[in-house]
């Protein structure tokens, strides 16, 4: 995803992704929050069960047939694996999505001009990638655009 996301358009997500999040409309940041929070979740049971499986046998080797029960703490780390690769998934999906609806927002947001073609787009988004990644400033004649509030001409 950190790769993917937004490249289309000429954004890096990795510099790109934390200004964008916080311009998200609320449906948008509802499904980001939600599959982050399953994958959180996910990756955090996996590492748990992981733990928890190698003790158990640890613990329960001397006991005999007992030490079987270390068996249920490395089934749900592998079903908590396969679901944190799902959640993975879908918050990639999230993201691309975030990237290919909100992506103009951000450029509001930031008071730059729309661009109009697709190879303004991400010339744009390359140079301001590139401002917040190494600090390189936008090239010269970048304009902002300024929406007038109620009552201002």
């Amino acid at each position: 995803m950190e790769h993917s996301a937004g490249r289309a358009h000429g954004w890096d997500a990795a510099v790109a992704w934390p200004r964008l999040y916080p311009v998200l409309r609320d449906p948008a940041r509802s499904l980001v929050d939600d599959a982050r929070d399953a994958l959180d979740q996910a990756i955090g049971l996996a590492t748990v069960m992981s733990l928890c499986a190698p003790l158990s046998l640890a613990l329960l080797w001397p006991s005999g047939w007992w030490a079987l029960l270390a068996l249920g703490p490395a089934i749900l780390a592998v079903g908590a694996y396969r679901a944190a690769l799902r959640s993975a998934a879908t918050y990639a999906v999230a993201v691309h999505g975030a990237f290919d609806l909100h992506r103009f927002d951000l450029l509001r947001a930031l008071h730059l001009p729309l661009p109009a073609d697709p190879a303004g787009e991400r010339a744009l988004a390359a140079a301001l990638c590139d401002l917040w990644r190494q600090e390189f400033p936008l090239p010269a004649g970048t304009r902002y655009h300024h929406e007038a509030g109620p009552g201002e001409p």
